[in-house]
């Protein structure tokens, strides 16, 4: 079994959980994902005998203010709700370019820049009266 999911994560970005798993079986299991508690959709519905990927995706915060580590437990489960495997992962988040213009920069940059545009006005409007 061979399992990835990032370290880090940018906020409102989407993190990969990849597992390449094995199926002794000679037929297909359905199987589940669960993240938390919570099923998961995948890229494939079933496990076919042999080597299989599964992928899934999570964002781990949209919270432009959220910087605190998140921690995930992945669960599959087979048909009858047995659990096959178990991972943990802590993921750090990081501020995105995105968030920091959308939430940091512009709420600040909009109101300067009204500011601006009324004070010229103001100028130009004294100097022509003279």
């Amino acid at each position: 079994m061979l399992h990835h999911f990032p370290d880090v994560v940018s906020q409102a970005e989407l993190a990969n959980f990849i597992l390449i798993i094995q199926n002794n079986q000679e037929k297909s299991e359905s199987f589940s994902l669960e993240v938390n508690g919570e099923i998961l959709e995948t890229n494939i519905q079933g496990l076919a005998p042999g080597i299989n990927r599964i992928t899934a995706q999570i964002m781990p915060t949209l919270n432009p203010y959220d910087f605190e580590s998140k921690s995930f437990i992945f669960e599959i489960k087979d048909s009858s709700g047995d659990v096959i495997a178990r991972f943990y992962f802590d993921v750090g988040i990081q501020l995105s370019a995105f968030m920091l213009i959308l939430f940091y920069i512009l709420p600040i940059a909009i109101p300067i820049g009204i500011i601006l545009v009324y004070k010229n006005k103001e100028i130009k409007h004294r100097l022509l009266k003279r």
